[in-house]
């Protein structure tokens, strides 16, 4: 969702180009899930990326299934309590208690959203 989200304000409210692409497993809400966003200012030919500059990871198993897509001196966003084990590797992490307050929110499933706020409040990528 928050893919979705940031995706429809950069191509809505920015007049950039986005291509956004998910896959969920057979989870419902809550479960295991990636979505990659690529944002540009030209128009972009393929829904595909090699390498990543950021990485939100809710999950240790997403962290490692996605973390070798992440580039060297790439951003990676964490949730604290769910990813545990950080391999050394050449980028910029960044721990966030975003399950945490999305609980005292009210709402364990909003963690996603959180991160959403703190990945545009601390990259500035839509103005």
């Amino acid at each position: 969702m928050s893919a979705v989200i940031m995706g429809t304000a950069v191509v809505t409210k920015c007049n950039l180009y986005a291509v956004q692409t998910q896959s969920y497993g057979s989870e419902a809400r809550g479960g295991q899930c990636q979505a990659e966003l690529i944002i540009s200012e030209k128009p972009i030919n393929s829904p595909l990326s090699d390498l990543t500059n950021i990485l939100v990871a809710l999950s240790q198993s997403s962290l490692d299934r996605y973390l070798g897509s992440l580039r060297p001196g790439g951003i990676l966003i964490y949730d604290p309590k769910m990813v545990i084990n950080i391999p050394d590797c050449e980028v910029r992490s960044f721990k966030v208690q975003a399950t945490e307050k999305a609980i005292e929110l009210g709402n364990r499933i909003a963690a996603n959203m959180v991160l959403l706020g703190y990945l545009q409040e601390s990259t500035d990528l839509l103005s």
